[in-house]
């Protein structure tokens, strides 16, 4: 199957054979029509890739799936309804671009969860992930409409871009979490005073807590964006475009002692700098002539798009 039927007019596909128990990598890959899949098997694993870029696909139930490979739904743009009730597994890409997922739920068994498995669902609000996860990935959650995550108390780590972009977002913590505690748009590790990430920020302006120290590793993801390519999984390259004219403005208090530069990994600014005094370095923003709304630029360059102060600013030098 796979790339040979991409041109199919074919929208439905009913298994009949109970010894199907994997789809292969890239079974039904670039299925451009079909809209259906039922299984009547034990199908308990789903290769890479395997309905990648199937842009008509609306529906499918795999009661007893166990494992979602890496990329398996990535890009099925039209995907409202999934049902997965005993899926331990999912992979890095897994629901990349599933732009009308609305809502999902997954076991009390779910342990596992790659990076960017949910990335750029832009409809998904409500996602329901049980109590055995012990970690969020990077970008995990990234640019979705999240209005509530838990962060149950057997989570332990948390990547600082998990909910990179999530406007509406609410994290809800425990009193009694071993690690984490939260504020209106931050989530932060007790001991350290380290803001892990940040969330929920409707306006422009982001002016950090009091009495936070320092950030986390990727922490600071303020401008949205998105990639170009990744059509091909196996193709590393990236290229990130600016896709929102929204410039942040940072605002740092004093209790701000260390502000490093993977803080701000891949976002759109050259590194400013702090003393230990607290009085931080404007970072200059660029000129309105030289960024468009939507701003190409080659992997690896940073561009100055953020202004940065303080309540005590001294000018940059």
């Amino acid at each position: 199957m796979g790339e040979g039927f991409a041109n199919s007019k074919i929208t439905s596909i009913k298994f009949l054979s109970s010894k199907i128990i994997k789809l292969p990598d890239y079974s039904f890959f670039n299925w451009k029509k079909i809209q259906s899949i039922e299984f009547n098997s034990k199908v308990i694993s789903i290769g890479q890739s395997c309905f990648s870029k199937c842009f008509e696909l609306r529906e499918i139930n795999l009661p007893d799936i166990f494992a979602i490979s890496d990329y398996a739904f990535y890009k099925c743009i039209n995907l409202e309804k999934i049902s997965v009730p005993n899926v331990q597994i999912i992979g890095e890409y897994a629901f990349w671009h599933c732009d009308k997922l609305i809502s999902i739920e997954f076991p009390k068994e779910l342990f596992n969860i790659g990076q960017y498995c949910f990335a750029n669902c832009k409809s998904l609000k409500n996602i329901n992930i049980g109590n055995q996860l012990t970690k969020i990935p990077g970008f995990a959650f990234a640019s979705t409409k999240l209005e509530t995550f838990e962060i149950t108390n057997k989570i332990m780590f948390v990547n600082g871009s998990s909910f990179a972009f999530c406007r509406n977002l609410k994290l809800i913590v425990h009193d009694d979490h071993p690690i984490f505690c939260v504020t209106s748009h931050e989530l932060y590790i007790k001991s350290s005073m380290t803001v892990v990430c940040v969330f929920g920020l409707q306006e422009e302006i982001y002016e950090v807590s009091e009495g936070m120290k320092s950030f986390d590793e990727l922490s600071l993801q303020l401008s949205e964006y998105d990639y170009l390519i990744r059509d091909q999984p196996f193709n590393d390259e990236l290229v990130m475009i600016l896709n929102s004219d929204r410039i942040p403005i940072l605002k740092l208090p004093k209790s701000v002692i260390s502000l490093d530069e993977s803080a701000m990994k891949y976002c759109f600014f050259t590194p400013f700098s702090i003393n230990k005094t607290g009085y931080k370095m404007i970072n200059p923003t660029r000129c309105p002539d030289e960024y468009q709304e939507m701003y190409v630029i080659p992997p690896g360059r940073k561009v100055s798009l953020y202004k940065v102060f303080s309540t005590e600013m001294t000018p940059a030098s």
